[in-house]
């Protein structure tokens, strides 16, 4: 079955934006970690 229209329905872009944001939201906190590492080592 072939999808006419290839745009996401709202739905699905609120997942996409949450499933972003969760992703950042992970990156920023293994900077903190790797941050607070660098801390304890001085």
């Amino acid at each position: 079955m072939k999808e006419k229209e290839n745009r996401p329905t709202p739905t699905q872009e609120l997942q996409l934006i949450g499933q972003v944001l969760s992703l950042i939201g992970a990156v920023l906190q293994l900077i903190g970690y790797v941050v607070e590492l660098n801390d304890k080592k001085k």
